[in-house]
């Protein structure tokens, strides 16, 4: 077994929540005077939850400044030393707020007669540089260190450890300001496809990290941005090799509305999970005015029986970092998600149909149910129980909040 932290969209700086993600003398865009501290709680997390890794799913900035690179940087070093992690088990990817916009706007300024060819020239040049600023300024972290196989793009690549094989891609390296949205490109794609299949019959866990949401996910609030704002240009090509050559988890952030769920589709033999993680640390202003809340994951592979446990936490300026509770609108993750599981209607009713059997008047414990069931949302869950066994028994409590009991109707 191998518990991973996933976080993302830390967007240190001018974009953070509170000071202790800003730079030194620099404001950020949140006001959290007197809140619990979310570096103490995370760590505190961190601890309790046995965690060996972390992945960070990119923006770890805000604009891609040197000084956040640095300070975000120290901060995440400060985070791992204090939880005994080793740094080559910090794995850092990018995102689009990891570019320095000021490198790419240099171009602006040249014009001079030029023709339109030189223009796009110079414009191509400067935006590839500004791509590349988190190579020149994370000097300790990053996932350049620790790969096995390099990709051809920056922060792309293969890394193999005992327990799970890493393929980081590079969704943002491609955005300028006048594009925002994710992109590959067909390079990236086709390198990825050959990766994949050389490892299909590997039996480790297969993740893909990257920073984009390759696919459309329903918004369950209605927020202020547009559904799929910068959905994946190549999101369907991804997920489609995903599934061909076994991968079993997608990892993203970009999206601050925290999402995990399964999916099969067609000739796959295994269904793959997506888990977006929201964001770390951003301000209220970037979460639908404060309506969505930071939140931070714990993903267990858990092995014998194989399975992927999610253990999700939101912060609460009062209380810190807490247990998220059941499925709501602003945070749809119940605190224990089973994913990477799929199964038919038909064989959930029949494992509750057998637990009403079978279990009598004693409390129904969450992880004692059967995997059919446990793959369910807690909320869809006890609905499920509540319409199936209508007829014969009274349903009541709610997971994670109040003890459940199945109650045969005849005894009452």
């Amino acid at each position: 077994m191998v518990r991973i932290a996933l976080i993302s969209d830390i967007h240190f700086g001018k974009d953070a929540r509170t000071m202790e993600f800003s730079v030194p003398g620099e404001s950020c865009g949140g006001n959290t005077e007197g809140a619990a501290s979310l570096t103490d709680g995370l760590v505190d997390v961190l601890q309790s939850m046995n965690v060996e890794y972390i992945f960070v799913a990119g923006d770890l900035t805000s604009v891609g400044s040197p000084q956040e690179f640095f300070y975000c940087e120290k901060k995440l070093i400060e985070i791992i030393n204090r939880v005994n992690i080793p740094i080559d088990n910090l794995i850092v990817g990018v995102g689009n707020h990891d570019i320095d916009w000021k490198i790419a706007k240099l171009s602006e300024g040249y014009q001079n007669g030029a023709s339109e060819e030189t223009v796009q020239i110079v414009k191509n040049g400067y935006d590839r540089i500004a791509g590349n600023a988190s190579l020149y300024n994370l000097n300790s972290i990053g996932a350049q260190r620790y790969l096995n196989e390099r990709g051809d793009i920056p922060f792309t690549g293969v890394i193999e450890r005992e327990d799970f094989i890493l393929f980081i891609l590079n969704s943002g390296w491609c955005c300028t300001p006048e594009k925002l949205g994710g992109m590959l490109t067909q390079q990236q794609v086709e390198w990825f496809r050959e990766q994949a299949s050389r490892y299909r019959d590997d039996q480790r866990w297969k993740i893909v990290m990257l920073h984009h949401h390759p696919r459309a996910y329903e918004n369950p609030i209605k927020t202020k941005n547009k559904e799929n704002i910068s959905l994946l240009e190549e999101g369907a090509e991804l997920i489609n090799i995903a599934g061909e050559y076994h991968i079993d988890l997608i990892l993203h952030g970009h999206r601050h509305h925290p999402r995990a769920e399964t999916m099969c589709v067609g000739d796959w033999d295994y269904p793959v999970a997506f888990i977006c993680a929201g964001s770390l640390s951003v301000s209220p202003i970037d979460r639908n005015g404060g309506d969505i809340p930071n939140t931070l994951h714990i993903i267990e592979l858990a092995d014998n029986p194989r399975a992927i446990y999610l253990y999700n936490y939101e912060y609460s300026s009062g209380s810190g970092w807490i247990r998220s509770t059941n499925f709501r609108q602003d945070n749809p993750m119940d605190y224990i998600m089973l994913l990477g599981c799929s199964f038919r209607i038909e064989e959930r009713r029949r494992a509750i149909i057998e637990l009403a059997a079978t279990h009598g008047s004693n409390e129904i414990v969450w992880a004692e149910l059967d995997d059919c069931l446990k793959s369910l949302s807690a909320e869809k869950l006890l609905k499920m129980m509540i319409e199936t066994l209508a007829d014969t028994h009274r349903v009541t409590g709610e997971f994670f909040r109040n003890p459940v009991y199945i109650l045969d109707k005849k005894l009452l």
